[in-house]
C-alpha cells in the first residue's frame, strides 16, 4: 500500500496535468518550475530554463511573466499596502475571479482536503516537492 504522502504528491502531479495550460512557478528568486506536463514541454520546445527572466529577459514569455510580476505587485500594493508579503486575501481574490470571499473560501477548503493540506504554504510546498 503507497504511503499517504505518495498517493497525496500523485494526486497533485495528476491535477495539474489534467489543466489545458502550462503551469508553473516562479519563485522568490525568480526561478521558473514547470508544475505540470504542458509546461515541461514548453520548456523543452523553448529550450527554457528556470533562470529565463534573468538569462533570456527579451524571450516573449520572461516579458510577459514579468509584467505580470510587476502588476500583481502593484495590485498587492494598493490594496493592503507594504504588510502584504504572504500572498493575496480570499477577499482580494474574489472580485478578481468573479465569485464571493465565501466561494474562494469553499474552493481553497476542497484543495486542502484533495491534497491531503491544511494551509496555503504547505499546499504550495507540496506542490514543489512534487517537481
Amino acid at each position: 500500500m503507497a504511503n499517504p504522502t505518495g498517493r497525496r504528491e500523485e494526486a497533485l502531479r495528476s491535477a495539474l496535468d489534467r489543466l489545458n495550460m502550462p503551469m508553473m512557478i516562479c519563485d522568490e528568486s525568480q526561478i521558473l518550475q514547470p508544475l505540470n506536463e504542458r509546461a515541461t514541454v514548453l520548456f523543452e520546445a523553448e529550450n527554457l530554463r528556470g533562470d529565463l527572466l534573468a538569462a533570456r529577459p527579451s524571450h516573449p514569455l520572461s516579458r510577459m511573466i514579468s509584467e505580470i510580476l510587476q502588476t500583481q505587485s502593484r495590485r498587492t500594493s494598493q490594496r493592503f499596502g507594504p504588510f502584504c508579503d504572504r500572498g493575496m486575501s480570499n477577499e482580494a481574490i474574489a472580485p478578481d475571479i468573479g465569485v464571493s470571499p465565501e466561494t474562494v473560501k469553499t474552493h481553497v477548503r476542497n484543495i486542502f482536503e484533495k491534497s491531503g493540506t491544511h494551509s496555503r504554504a504547505e499546499f504550495l510546498a507540496a506542490v514543489l516537492r512534487t517537481n
